[in-house]
């Protein structure tokens, strides 16, 4: 059951710098980094990321691959022409030195964009990235798809730890932000959004109820 929200993780598509590549669409035809055996959600990121832009693994050449993280090594050595990757996360940085540079294709922000995400991913969306020097490969601001992480509980978790939780972690963003960066995009006033096939522990909804936190769509 979920806890409570955390932060967007902005993710698109990921080329070389020098790649004639621009759009998702161009990617048609090109060796895309796909099964992701040890990573099973890159799957279906990767599918509405492609859908963005009319494309399916039919109309790409996939390229078999464990995880994100050997999809990246294997655009650093050419095999790939591209990989769905996270913006801002280490491996973009550590691939961007090695080649001179990535960029990030930008998504279509348009109704049948959107609808083509939820179709793979129900409770994901676009929105708008900013270039910041934690962004690299994002040269300008572009559209991208936002996944939220979120925090789970077994049902049978007792509602004073959920509290105790859930408490600690609303009045501790400075604390968790100095540990990870990510947390700097955490907003206690937005732990509670709603989300398509997934329940609320009832000791968080609790929660949110007296602590004042609204729930957002």
């Amino acid at each position: 059951m979920v806890a409570q929200r955390l932060f967007p993780f902005y993710t698109s598509i990921m080329v070389r710098k020098d790649s004639p590549i621009t759009s998702i669409e161009q990617l048609k035809g090109k060796k895309f980094s796909s099964g992701f055996s040890a990573h099973a959600a890159l799957i279906s990121i990767s599918e509405a990321l492609l859908a963005t832009g009319g494309l399916g693994w039919n109309d790409v050449v996939g390229v078999p691959t464990v995880n994100v993280i050997r999809g990246a090594d294997d655009l650093a050595s050419g095999k790939v022409d591209a990989v769905a990757i996270a913006i801002g996360a280490p491996k973009v940085r550590e691939v961007a030195a090695a080649v001179g540079g990535v960029r990030f294709l930008p998504l279509s922000n348009t109704p049948a964009a959107l609808a083509a995400v939820k179709k793979y991913r129900p409770n994901d969306v676009i929105d708008t990235v900013q270039p910041t020097p934690a962004t690299v490969g994002v040269e300008s601001p572009i559209p991208v798809m936002v996944t939220d992480q979120i925090v789970v509980v077994g049902k049978h978790v007792k509602p004073e730890v959920v509290e105790k939780f859930l408490k600690a972690v609303q009045a501790s963003k400075a604390a968790l932000a100095a540990g990870h960066p990510s947390f700097n995009a955490f907003d206690p006033a937005k732990m509670n959004r709603s989300y398509q096939g997934v329940e609320y522990h009832p000791a968080a909804l609790e929660f949110y109820k007296s602590a004042g936190v609204q729930r957002i769509n």
